[in-house]
């Protein structure tokens, strides 16, 4: 049971390397509305909320969330930008 235990956290941080090592990051510049922008937001807070209730995800979970908070930020400053 101990060797299981030990054995979450090693996975976790495997697929976290391989996230990583994986992940392509492009930057683009492009005009979306701010209903685009929401739908971007809100199917990032799905998948964050998929992988947060995973043992094997669980860093992998965090790299989204992060994102997803930042996301939200922006899109709260381009809300009351708006008003």
């Amino acid at each position: 049971m101990l060797a299981i235990l030990l054995y979450k956290p090693a996975i976790a941080q495997w697929n976290k390397f391989l996230f990583d090592r994986n992940k392509e990051v492009v930057t683009e510049t492009k005009s979306i509305s701010s209903e685009e922008f929401y739908t971007t937001v809100y199917g990032q807070m799905k998948l964050a909320q998929r992988f947060e209730s995973t043992t094997k995800y669980s860093l992998v979970a965090k790299e989204v969330r992060e994102g997803y908070e930042e996301a939200s930020e922006t899109l709260d400053f381009l809300r009351d930008q708006k008003y």
